[in-house]
């Protein structure tokens, strides 16, 4: 039986290389042929030079660090003031009628539209491109807590307070760890759109960063820099998301589980 399970999830890992592999010969196809221009549409294999070379020159590194902190930081302010004020407003009916409805006001605004006004009010430096980050990635994780939290059974809920749960208790022993699947969602997804913002926000108003990189490419019609830089992207988000998986399989497992149950889940 586990022969055949490994066999199965050999076979599915290269049927999901097929798609990729095919668009990559097609890619290379259309920019080799002159069909379409390498100044417009470069080919993979320029591309990966171009990226080998910003590697080995140390300017991939230099350009990539600036948006990783940037990244980082915005998104773990966004954690600690999301899951917190999720927790309250899930557990608080007069928590959330005091502030649910300023923040659904707020919620709509795109993060891009307060780029303006936060480099008025912050200047044109990180800090910032950091609140920028942490306003976008904000609310999946509020959301999503909150929503966790509202979702704890009646019966569990009656139990804790019976048992003299409540409290800074009823959060640290009931709330969080009964929500915490949900927020580790709304981490995964806030994570994402962390680094859709400041990449955007490098784009509009920057002097350093990934973000600031590709546009800079795009002007001087170095596209194979360019769509290097956006393989950079790609590749920070999928390890990004990767670890994230991580722990919420751990979760999921320390809850009973099997793989199965997480990958539905899923």
């Amino acid at each position: 039986m586990r022969l055949l399970q490994s066999t199965d999830s050999r076979a599915g890992k290269i049927r999901s290389l097929i798609i990729p592999l095919v668009l990559l010969l097609g890619w290379e196809t259309l920019s080799v042929s002159g069909t379409v221009s390498s100044v417009f549409l470069p080919g993979p294999v320029a591309v990966i030079e171009a990226l080998l070379n910003q590697l080995t020159t140390g300017t991939l590194v230099a350009n990539l660090m600036p948006t990783m902190q940037r990244y980082l930081l915005g998104f773990a302010l966004s954690c600690i003031f999301g899951i917190p004020i999720g927790l309250l407003c899930g557990v608080s009916a007069r928590v959330r009628g005091y502030i649910n409805a300023a923040l659904e006001f707020l919620r709509p605004i795109p993060p891009i539209a307060l780029i303006p006004v936060l480099i008025l009010w912050l200047g044109i430096g990180d800090a910032s491109k950091v609140a920028i980050v942490a306003y976008g990635a904000f609310w999946p994780i509020w959301l999503n807590t909150m929503l966790g939290v509202q979702e704890i059974p009646v019966l569990l809920r009656r139990s804790a307070r019976v048992m003299g749960i409540h409290g800074t208790r009823y959060f640290t022993k009931v709330a969080l760890p009964a929500a915490l699947p949900k927020i580790l969602a709304g981490i995964r997804i806030s994570a994402a759109l962390a680094l859709i913002v400041v990449i955007a926000a490098e784009m509009i108003e920057a002097t350093s960063g990934i973000g600031y990189e590709i546009v800079n490419a795009e002007q001087t019609f170095h596209s194979a820099n360019m769509l290097a830089y956006i393989v950079v992207i790609s590749v920070v988000g999928y390890i990004v998301n990767g670890f994230l998986r991580l722990a919420e399989h751990r979760v999921y497992a320390g809850r009973g589980l099997s793989d199965t149950s997480i990958e539905t889940l899923e």
